[in-house]
């Protein structure tokens, strides 16, 4: 099962919507830089003939003519604006979630007296500290787990 156009953009006008009202506009803001400028293509263009007397005897050098290829933008689908945004939320949510359990699991391999690791941001100063308790978060990991479900599910849609 396909989704058509509109609920595409649908889709992808909920996704941004809970995102910025979960305090994560951050995420959106980079998948619109990342979109705006559409994607990179290249396009078929006749070359122009170099010399001038070619432009008014266009006859004589049909060997000049051929055709090119060139770098070219066009604009997203909204399929493909959806998958970025997805792809967007995963590495912002999902990957974190997991290096936050994978570094949990390994220092508490290591040693059992640590109690918790604060990673202190440097680049943006609006946001908060990521804290990493040596206990986590059960019902966290498990929110996380569901919007990773959910995520799977909406790829398999497309």
């Amino acid at each position: 099962m396909s989704l058509s156009d509109n609920e595409y953009q649908n889709a992808l006008a909920f996704l941004e919507q809970a995102l910025n009202d979960s305090g994560l506009s951050w995420i959106t803001t980079q998948v619109e830089e990342e979109i705006r400028f559409g994607k990179m293509t290249t396009r078929r263009v006749s070359a122009r003939p170099d010399a001038p007397e070619d432009l008014a005897l266009p006859g004589l050098s049909d060997a000049r003519r051929r055709r090119v290829q060139i770098p070219a933008t066009r604009e997203y689908t909204a399929r493909e604006k959806l998958e970025i945004l997805c792809r967007a939320i995963e590495q912002a949510i999902v990957a974190t979630a997991d290096m936050q359990i994978a570094l949990r699991s390994r220092l508490n391999r290591m040693d059992n007296a640590w109690v918790g690791v604060r990673l202190v941001r440097s680049d943006m100063g609006d946001r908060p500290d990521v804290e990493i308790s040596a206990s986590g978060d059960a019902q966290q990991e498990e929110r996380v787990r569901q919007l990773h479900g959910l995520l799977n599910t909406l790829k398999e849609m497309m």
